[in-house]
């Protein structure tokens, strides 16, 4: 019995070591769960339109939700004839659940850019998409 207490310490670190590496190759990573509340993927984003006073706007992700994101200042960039709007995630996560997780900025040349600073971000309902005007639906 105390033959394999007496296993050359070597020998034990390499079969741990194997062991770690089985298991690490077992274990599968899930895909990271939407978190609660009024969330979205940036990957999720298809598509936008700015509000008249171009002091919003409205994206949809997915099929049925669109939000609103309300800016600090006006963004008159947006009403441009090409607007591109440049979307960067903050942090290490692809939702978006705070203005701090998003910056916004619109393309106004080749290399030069205007930042648009969002202020809130709110989930609307099927009846205040339903009410939206059809130039402000995305």
């Amino acid at each position: 019995m105390r033959r394999w207490l007496s296993v050359s310490p070597v020998i034990a670190v390499a079969a741990a070591a194997a062991l770690g590496v089985s298991f690490a190759g077992a274990q599968t990573a899930p895909p990271p769960a939407k978190p609660a509340g009024q969330c979205f993927a940036m990957r999720d984003w298809r598509g936008w339109k700015a509000s008249p006073d171009s002091k919003a706007l409205y994206i949809r992700t997915g099929v049925n939700e669109v939000y609103r994101l309300d800016l600090d200042f006006a963004c008159p960039e947006l009403q441009g004839p090409d607007p591109r709007l440049i979307t960067r995630g903050r942090g290490d996560s692809d939702f978006v659940c705070s203005p701090l997780d998003l910056d916004l900025s619109v393309r106004i040349a080749p290399g030069f850019s205007s930042p648009c600073q969002v202020k809130s971000i709110s989930l609307l309902t099927p009846d205040q998409v339903a009410a939206l005007p059809p130039k402000l639906k995305p």
